[in-house]
């Protein structure tokens, strides 16, 4: 069954505003991301006139100036905070769900890195991570504080277990006098190894 979408009011130009002061405007071809109120998933939401409405599809209205009614409003760049009118486009469910299959972004696939709508991060500030780490400039502990994300996600990163798209330069000795936060994951293989041939 088609998903029905509430009618987007014509914005004055003091919305309109308002709706673009929450974007970080980059480049033409770069995401513009949403930097309010985002969804589980990720879609930035924006309150208009006491009703809910997704940034991107207001976007696509502005620069369109015509309501996506019932269609989707895809993104090419597949960022659900994205809102950069070149990166979208209409569709029906079924191109959704096409779009989605095609490339592989189905429940069974998390997206990597900012593709990720869950993803608090971007690529720059983990390059940046792994080499104050790794540079012992920075503790785990000090770098989960400065980015705002828990511990294990900082440990994660400089161990190159989330975000291995982007390559790890971490240095196996940990920042001066601190404690790796969890055991070498190879150790801990290993030891599970020793116990399943005893």
């Amino acid at each position: 069954m088609a998903r029905s979408h509430r009618i987007i009011p014509p914005l004055t130009m003091q919305e309109q505003h308002r709706f673009w002061s929450k974007i970080k405007v980059c480049g033409p071809e770069q995401c513009w991301l949403w930097t309010a109120h985002r969804q589980r998933r990720g879609y930035g939401t924006l309150r208009l006139r006491r009703h809910m409405f997704l940034s991107h599809r207001v976007a696509y209205f502005i620069s369109s100036c015509q309501d996506p009614g019932n269609l989707c409003v895809l993104h090419s760049c597949d960022v659900p905070a994205c809102c950069n009118p070149n990166h979208l486009w209409t569709g029906t469910d079924a191109d959704n769900n096409a779009d989605m299959i095609c490339k592989r972004r189905d429940r069974h696939t998390a997206l990597p890195g900012m593709r990720n709508g869950s993803s608090r991060l971007n690529d720059e500030q983990i390059r940046n991570i792994r080499k104050l780490h790794s540079s012992g400039a920075e503790t785990q502990k000090l770098l989960a504080k400065r980015y705002g994300v828990a511990r294990v996600t900082i440990w994660k990163i400089v161990h190159g277990l989330s975000w291995k798209h982007i390559a790890n330069t971490r240095s196996p000795v940990p920042a001066s006098g601190e404690k790796d936060f969890f055991p070498n994951p190879q150790t801990v293989v290993d030891a599970v190894e020793k116990l399943c041939v005893s």
